[in-house]
């Protein structure tokens, strides 16, 4: 019986191969601390990372301190946020208080060391997918596609999908350059 189990186990590794892929909900019962430690050992294990850029539609101020869970604590990566800053539902003056507590969460953690900096670009370009780029001196070294915001923490059966694939990775790289060619400057206060 020990024979079978272990010829059962092998198997089993050998279709379904533990990657940085996953849904971390399913593995864990702390969704966040799981992709947490799937992101950190990406920096650690790429000690070269000078920047990481996050393009996500909809970013909020308490989604600084979430990132910054996730990728902070190193004076020496930038942080590159990429998104549509513009609220759709709000006045004015609410807007204009989101940028504000944005650039002063910015400051905020930039002072503190927790980043070297963090650029916030708002693009008119069009945005669904969400990714994480991992960049050393402008080279891509490694992406992750996100199936949610980061305000959700991995909660709901979120995935962090690790793209391999050559030519996914060229149209990404061509989809960044076209989102930080078309910025403007929304978040002037």
């Amino acid at each position: 019986m020990e024979g079978l189990r272990e010829r059962i186990r092998d198997r089993r590794n050998v279709l379904v191969s533990q990657s940085n892929s996953c849904i971390p909900k399913m593995v864990s019962d702390e969704p966040f601390k799981y992709a947490q430690k799937i992101f950190q050992n990406s920096l650690t294990n790429r000690p070269l990372v000078d920047k990481v850029s996050i393009i996500d539609p909809y970013i909020l101020p308490i989604d600084l301190d979430n990132l910054t869970s996730l990728f902070g604590g190193s004076v020496n990566i930038n942080l590159q946020i990429i998104s549509k800053f513009k609220s759709a539902k709000s006045d004015d003056e609410k807007k204009q208080e989101r940028k504000i507590k944005l650039i002063d969460r910015k400051k905020y953690l930039v002072k503190n060391g927790l980043f070297k900096d963090i650029d916030l670009i708002h693009t008119e370009e069009p945005m669904h997918d969400r990714y994480y780029i991992f960049w050393n001196e402008d080279v891509m070294v490694r992406v992750f596609c996100v199936g949610g915001s980061i305000n959700q923490r991995f909660n709901d059966y979120i995935s962090i999908i690790e793209i391999s694939d050559k030519f996914l990775l060229s149209n990404i790289y061509s989809y960044y350059v076209r989102l930080v060619d078309n910025r403007i400057e929304f978040l002037k206060v």
